[in-house]
């Protein structure tokens, strides 16, 4: 995959993405902040009546703006305020936000969809295809304001080379919402498997699958087995791994990499 221009999600307040400067507030912007955050007190109505000096007016609006997105800027929500050091220039880049707070979560959530629209959609187009892939995503669906702007990135980002994969163990609820089902209808690909009860029938529903397609996903199936759809061609996948290197680079039962961890130790300590 070629390299590409490096997109910085933070940017210096007060510039556009081009660099060039605008205005903070509309028609408060020649306010500066802490002219308001010390401005004398407003008359009785809060600097907002009819009689209110125009420039008083103007001082006590910036001085709420100011103080109303003052943690943004240096208090607790701050961190998103600075340039990003997530290194896009790599083939792959990884965006964990399992950290952050619910107060944060939206915010967070649209700021890296947000940088991956960038990349894909505003900067020049570019030959070569972006693999977007979303773990738990049906936490996105949780959040209206989320759900929406996914699921325009998700429609449009295929004209420019964008292939969305959602990845997630619990679908029920997220299937229940319209946008999401709508996103799955209009999807090409599908991997399937073992389902709980209750996923396993909004599924059937949605795919119309027949009684022995159930069977591939039901809770029969061992591990790594289930149902493959692409293109409209449905084939039921069956897994009998061979254990090895391979196996054990790829495993992540909770069991089998405490026992092979053990077994690495007790190897380590006779050498």
């Amino acid at each position: 995959m070629q390299k590409h221009t490096r997109l910085e999600v933070g940017q210096r307040p007060g510039r556009s993405r081009r660099g060039q400067r605008f205005g903070a507030l509309g028609g408060i912007r020649h306010c500066r902040r802490s002219e308001a955050l010390h401005a004398p007190d407003a008359d009785e109505d809060g600097g907002r009546g009819r009689g209110a000096d125009p420039a008083e007016r103007l001082v006590q609006e910036a001085r709420d703006i100011a103080l109303r997105y003052e943690r943004y800027v240096k208090g607790a929500f701050s961190f998103f305020n600075g340039q990003s050091n997530v290194a896009l220039d790599n083939r792959i880049t990884n965006i964990d936000m399992h950290g952050l707070g619910q107060n944060m979560r939206v915010f967070g959530m649209i700021t890296a969809l947000e940088m991956v629209r960038n990349r894909v959609m505003v900067t020049p187009p570019r030959p070569n295809y972006t693999w977007l892939y979303i773990d738990e995503v049906q936490s996105l669906f949780a959040h209206p304001t989320v759900v929406e702007y996914f699921a325009r990135l998700w429609r449009e980002g295929r004209k420019f080379g964008l292939i969305c994969t959602g990845i997630s163990q619990n679908t029920s609820h997220m299937l229940a919402n319209a946008e999401a089902r709508d996103m799955v209808l209009n999807s090409e690909f599908f991997l399937l498997h073992k389902q709980s009860t209750a996923d396993l029938d909004a599924w059937a529903e949605m795919l119309q699958l027949s009684a022995t397609e159930r069977g591939y996903i039901g809770d029969a199936v061992k591990p790594g087995e289930g149902l493959l759809i692409s293109a409209g061609i449905r084939v039921p996948i069956t897994d009998d791994f061979p254990k090895g290197s391979l196996y054990d680079l790829w495993n992540t039962k909770p069991a089998e990499v405490a026992e092979r961890e053990m077994r690495r130790a007790a190897r380590e300590a006779e050498e």
